[in-house]
């Protein structure tokens, strides 16, 4: 997805730290070609949330010819620069919230993940292991996969996956289903 300058940014779209809301804000005649589409830009937009959700639950915008993801927009807005990868904290894509969104590499984006909708153990990296009878353990850090255990119980398991990601820094919504009750990055 390609960037724009900042600062063109700001004088295009307005947000709202607190509800996550990002709006267009009325167009200069300087932005288009046309008067009447000039005109007819600012009836139709200004003023109006800017975002359009896609099917995977993130917002995005379209502006001059480019789409963007709106809380990788938000971000640079607020903090002046492009990251690299932006985290939902609380799981939930569509929450822009300023509370809600943290720069991170793509290990740390890994180690914030929701529980995937087919998980049967309740855990993230918690498998049963038929050809063994056992429930396995594992955690992948970076590129690199630890065997945690094999164990009788699921909630032995559990308990050395918790450790793991305790140990390997791991954010404390990590596997947890997307809701607005989350744990917030400055108190983690």
């Amino acid at each position: 997805m390609s960037t724009l300058d900042i600062e063109y940014l700001r004088v295009r779209l307005r947000y709202e730290p607190d509800t996550g809301e990002l709006f267009w804000r009325e167009a200069a005649p300087e932005h288009f070609k046309l008067r009447r589409v000039h005109l007819a830009w600012n009836r139709r937009f200004a003023g109006r949330n800017a975002g359009t959700e896609l099917n995977n639950g993130y917002l995005y915008i379209n502006l001059q010819k480019r789409v963007m993801l709106v809380h990788r927009v938000i971000f640079a807005m607020v903090y002046g620069y492009w990251p690299k990868q932006v985290d939902h904290i609380n799981h939930v894509r569509s929450d822009n919230r300023l509370i809600n969104l943290r720069e991170v590499s793509a290990s740390g984006n890994a180690q914030n993940i929701s529980l995937p909708s087919d998980n049967t153990s309740g855990r993230v990296g918690v498998y049963w292991f038929k050809q063994r009878n056992l429930w396995y353990a594992r955690i992948k850090v970076g590129p690199k996969n630890h065997h945690l255990g094999y164990f009788a119980k699921k909630e032995g398991a559990i308990a050395a996956r918790e450790a793991a990601e305790i140990r390997f820094g791991f954010h404390p919504n990590h596997g947890m289903p997307a809701n607005d009750n989350f744990v917030n990055a400055e108190a983690s």
